[in-house]
């Protein structure tokens, strides 16, 4: 089955795209993503999440918690739920990869075409399921049925060219800046007609 997902700014990142997957039983036989108005020679972490506790849609302003004027990651897990799968640009792509940043695409002058083929699904904790996680065929079974959100994250808030520390340190890591992983475009990934 092909899914299909228009990227659509959050944040303010000015951040766009298309993204495609075939996935087949508990596998992602490809997926391509092509982005634009991204933060130009950065990378960007991008994950499909899903929870079955979750909206499994892209977050809106509404959800900033703090009222800090931007949606961070953890603001949006209750839309778009937990990674499910990393779309890193080689190794693993399980959640564990979720934050290695040096395996995620590099936006040159702020766009990028990713490609990958034979992704698993795993079982991943806190999808929601009873016992704590979704097993991989639930998961890919969900995904299928157009629950699964492709989020790209990296907004270069001040317009200085890199992330910094200027909107605080990330919530889900400190030593990096919140630039770097709060969500830049956000789509669901639905079945092409």
């Amino acid at each position: 089955m092909t899914l299909e997902a228009q990227l659509d700014q959050l944040n303010g990142s000015g951040a766009s795209g298309t993204a495609t997957a075939t996935v087949r039983n508990q596998k992602i036989q490809h997926v391509a993503v092509h982005a634009k108005g991204l933060t130009p020679d950065a990378p960007h972490a991008q994950h499909i999440h899903y929870g079955e506790q979750a909206l499994n849609e892209c977050p809106t302003l509404a959800q900033d918690s703090n009222d800090d004027g931007r949606v961070n990651t953890v603001e949006g897990v209750p839309a778009y739920g937990p990674v499910v799968v990393s779309l890193t640009t080689s190794g693993d792509t399980t959640p564990a990869s979720f934050l290695d940043v040096t395996r995620f695409p590099v936006s040159a002058n702020g766009s990028y075409d990713y490609s990958r083929a034979n992704l698993t699904f795993t079982r991943v904790a806190g999808t929601g399921y009873s016992g704590g996680g979704g097993t991989a065929k639930q998961i890919a079974d969900a995904v299928r049925d157009g629950e699964g959100v492709l989020v790209i994250h990296g907004v270069d808030y001040n317009g200085n060219g890199i992330y910094d520390f200027g909107a605080g340190a990330s919530e889900l890591d400190s030593s990096l800046p919140a630039e770097a992983t709060d969500p830049a475009a956000c789509g669901v990934l639905a079945v092409v007609k």
